[in-house]
């Protein structure tokens, strides 16, 4: 069986105002703080959860031991078709965000609907923002839900 990874990292990475301190995802991601990882590359990452949901594949939710990309990683889980990893696809646009949902595509520019994105993904807002202000906003990004809950 096909394993993806998605690796959490245990501290803010360089260039972040919080950078070397801890994340906690760990511990956020054990007790379904963190209920989802945000992600670029989202047509990437749609087929590989299409083949998790199929039972072809499992996702290995690891962190860094240390120096992210420079050291061993740790799984602390494995997910497969019975844990509801699920994706939705978040775009920005204009200043304001699009995010499918089942009963369709809603948007939003207040902090209020972002606040509660970054919560879920185990930040706080301004942590989030520094975190995602180097991304490519011109391409599409993976919500990536660890559990079944959905927007």
């Amino acid at each position: 069986m096909k394993t993806y990874v998605i690796t959490l990292s245990r501290t803010f990475l360089a260039g972040h105002p919080k950078a070397g301190e801890p994340t906690n995802f760990r511990d956020k991601f054990l007790n379904k703080q963190k209920v989802h990882t945000i992600r670029g590359n989202y047509e990437l990452w749609k087929a590989r959860i299409e083949e998790i949901q199929q039972g072809k594949a499992a996702l290995s939710v690891r962190e860094w031991t240390g120096v992210p990309y420079r050291s061993k990683q740790s799984e602390i889980a494995r997910l497969d078709a019975g844990s509801g990893v699920g994706i939705q696809r978040l775009e920005y646009s204009n200043g304001v965000w699009f995010l499918e949902t089942q009963e369709g595509t809603v948007w939003f520019r207040d902090l209020e609907g972002l606040r509660n994105l970054a919560k879920n993904d185990g930040l706080e807002l301004e942590d989030w923002i520094e975190w995602f202000k180097k991304s490519d906003f011109t391409k599409p990004f993976a919500i990536i839900h660890f559990y079944p809950g959905r927007y």
